[in-house]
């Protein structure tokens, strides 16, 4: 009986604080997810992380949305001006956050994506047979955050898995 009365009282107290708070609609951010088919030939898809939760994650400052990746590795990189990719996969399953400058990104069945400052890329095309093409574009260098999954088992015919 405690514990119920406990229960209650805790929904209450969370039904009452959070009564008078509009939480702002869920955000829309996409990503390019870079996948690989079954018979090794890599793509590009347009996707939306949708995993978010709106939490009190600071304390003492109001909710926000957050989307947490859990076993995650986060690398830096900086490729120069003129700096170009033979065909090549990425290490891991890993999201690619580009800080600034811009890179060109070629799958094998020849799409071409531009990349610019403040876009997302999922590079899983571990299972294609060459990957993709990279390459810097424009006049300065490409600065990237690289958030790997090594945890992460690459896939095939998954396109916007990544949610």
């Amino acid at each position: 009986v405690t514990v119920i009365v406990a229960i209650v009282l805790a929904s209450f107290a969370l039904t009452s604080a959070t009564s008078d708070v509009t939480i702002p609609s869920i955000p829309k951010y996409t990503y390019w997810h870079n996948w690989a088919d079954s018979n090794g030939t890599s793509h590009f898809a347009e996707c939306a992380l949708t995993n978010w939760t709106y939490v009190d994650y600071l304390k003492g400052m109001p909710p926000l949305w957050i989307d947490r990746k859990l076993g995650a590795n986060i690398n830096f990189a900086i490729l120069p001006v003129g700096w170009v990719g033979a065909y090549h996969s990425d290490p891991v399953p890993q999201m690619v956050v580009f800080l600034s400058g811009s890179g060109k990104w070629t799958t094998m069945d020849g799409t071409e994506h531009t990349f610019k400052q403040g876009d997302l890329y999922f590079g899983n095309d571990q299972r294609a047979t060459l990957g993709h093409k990279s390459e810097v574009v424009g006049d300065e260098p490409l600065i990237l955050v690289m958030v790997q999954f090594p945890k992460y088992e690459p896939t095939v015919d998954q396109p916007c898995w990544f949610k």
